[in-house]
Parts: structure tokens; C-alpha cells; sequence
């Protein structure tokens, strides 16, 4: 079953569901970094596809053979901004740990979708801020690709309404009518020169990615309605055609916006990267490039 409704101990709703089907996450993260403009370095550009590939483990992460990471990993899929009941999301996840306590309510039951991003966007952040400063070294350069791909499942995560919502698979605690999965699936059941036949609009860059993602957090859980007003067009997930104008052109519209979401926040972090100062310490280049076992290696000089 590649869908997953969960219980909590309270016996309410917790949003353990995929957002967009592995093809989905797939579709977006490849389209999202080719869409890159020059100035983000070429190697990066190229390595769409091994993002692409990554940006999948995040679900893979749910995974019961491994409970521990399995209850770490699934509420940073989602955040159910209902539950906050219209406080603003604190800038950090500290902070919006103590905001659920005023509020009475468990974080992870309105989960943390913001920070995830965030805190993603910031290690790829310190990680092209470590290749501006090494651009040849092959492992810094893994890293910046691998760590694009697990901060893409999140950004195209943001453009699911449904993770926006405590409505995510339907609109009572007692009716369950799957619609998460059927959203899901959508992406699965289109080619992908169907939706990225287009180019790609021209994508910005952002200082503040924080804000940026709670605006589109927002804008997202604006759209639920219009999710639920297609409900009864949507196909099931096994069904594999996709026949409906007004679901076809959904379908297309949020593909795209879960890629735009992604290229933005990648370009942004590429431009951020350029006013990190990285520690005086911070040299890897004795043990990438020229370690030698039978030494000790040089030490950095203190600035």
C-alpha cells in the first residue's frame, strides 16, 4: 500500500499520507533544478537527476522496519495551520515548540513542514558556501546535490494543500474518503513532457526563505476548498488515465507550482551561500585530496 493513514493515541487524524506519489516528487525535483538559471554552477545543473532521485527518500524514511526514524520523519510532511489558530508561525522550530505549549497541543500533531525546509535550505546553504570556496572538490559537490534532493520532497510537499489542513483526507473525523491519495496520485498519471512541456517561468531568488515559505504555506492551504470541490472528479489511484479537463489542468497547475516552489528556494540558496562566512577551520582539502595514512595531517592555521 504506498499510502498510509495513521491513528494517534487520542484516536484524531494525523497526517502520515504521502504528498504527491513518488513520480510526483520525481516530476517537480527534476523540472525545479534544469529550470535553474546559469549562474547556478553547472554541476549542479546537471545532477537534476540524482536530486530527483533523492528527493524520494523522505518517504522512503517511513518506513515501520525502522520505527525510530519512522516517528522522527513523518510530521515533517505536513503542518495544519487550523490547529495554530491564527498565532504566526515562529522563525525557528524551538520557538514554535513553545508556541504549541501555550497553545495546549503536541507539536508534531501540527507538524513541521516550514522547518524542514528551512533547515534544509541552510545545510545546502553552508554547503554552496563550501563549494564557492572548493569549487573542485567532487565531494562537496555530492553533497550539494544530495542534500537539494531531500529538501526538495519537502518544498513539493508545500504544494499539496492537503498538508496544509487537519482536513487532509477528508472533511470529518469520520469521513475518510481517501482524498489524499487520489490527489497524490494525480502526477502518476500524466507523462512528464506533459506537464514541463513549457519552460519554466523565470525563477527568483529570495534573502528571507522563511518568509518566503510561509507564504507559500498559506497560499497552499488557501486551495483546499477547490481540492475538495474536485473531489468527485478525481480518479482512484490505481486508475491509469487521467480524462478530466478541469483535474488534467489542477494537475498540471500544481506540478508546476511544486516545482517553481523548489527552483525558487534552490536558486535562493544558491545566492545566500555568497554572504556565509564559513569557519577559519574548515579545510577539508588534506583529507579529500591529499591524505596520507602513514601522517598526520596539516593543521589549519588560526585567522
Amino acid at each position: 500500500m504506498r499510502w498510509m493513514i495513521a491513528l494517534i493515541a487520542t484516536g484524531s487524524l494525523w497526517s502520515g499520507a504521502h504528498a504527491w506519489h513518488d513520480e510526483g516528487h520525481y516530476y517537480a525535483t527534476l523540472a525545479a533544478v534544469e529550470s535553474l538559471p546559469p549562474e547556478v554552477p553547472e554541476f549542479f545543473r546537471l545532477g537534476a537527476t540524482t536530486a530527483a532521485h533523492v528527493s524520494i527518500d523522505p518517504d522512503v524514511a517511513k518506513n515501520r522496519g525502522t520505527p525510530q526514524l519512522r516517528q522522527t520523519e513523518q510530521p515533517e510532511h505536513y503542518l495544519d495551520l487550523e490547529l495554530l489558530k491564527g498565532r504566526s508561525l515562529p522563525g525557528s522550530r524551538e520557538d514554535f515548540h513553545q508556541l504549541c505549549t501555550k497553545l495546549g497541543i503536541k507539536p508534531k500533531e501540527v507538524g513541521f513542514l516550514p522547518y524542514a525546509i528551512i533547515e534544509w535550505a541552510q545545510r545546502l546553504t553552508l554547503a554552496f558556501a563550501e563549494h564557492r570556496r572548493s569549487p573542485e572538490n567532487p565531494h562537496v559537490q555530492i553533497k550539494c546535490v544530495v542534500y537539494a534532493g531531500l529538501l526538495a520532497h519537502y518544498t513539493t510537499d508545500l504544494s499539496m494543500p492537503l498538508h496544509t489542513t487537519v482536513h487532509w483526507n477528508g472533511r470529518t473525523d469520520t469521513d475518510h474518503s481517501n482524498i489524499h491519495a487520489r490527489v497524490d496520485a494525480l502526477p502518476t498519471k500524466l507523462p512528464y513532457e506533459r506537464i514541463f512541456g513549457k519552460p519554466m517561468p523565470k525563477i527568483p531568488a529570495h534573502t528571507d526563505i522563511f518568509a518566503y515559505v510561509v507564504q507559500q504555506l498559506q497560499h497552499s492551504n488557501e486551495l483546499v476548498d477547490r481540492v475538495y470541490e474536485l473531489e468527485p472528479r478525481l480518479p482512484e489511484p490505481t486508475d491509469l488515465e487521467l480524462i478530466d479537463d478541469e483535474v488534467i489542468k489542477f494537475t498540471i497547475n500544481h506540478t508546476r507550482a511544486a516545482a517553481q516552489i523548489t527552483a525558487t528556494i534552490l536558486h535562493s540558496t544558491w545566492k545566500n551561500s555568497a554572504t556565509i562566512k564559513l569557519p577559519w577551520w574548515l579545510d577539508r582539502t588534506p583529507l579529500d585530496a591529499q591524505f596520507d595514512p602513514t601522517q598526520i595531517p596539516p593543521q589549519p592555521t588560526p585567522q
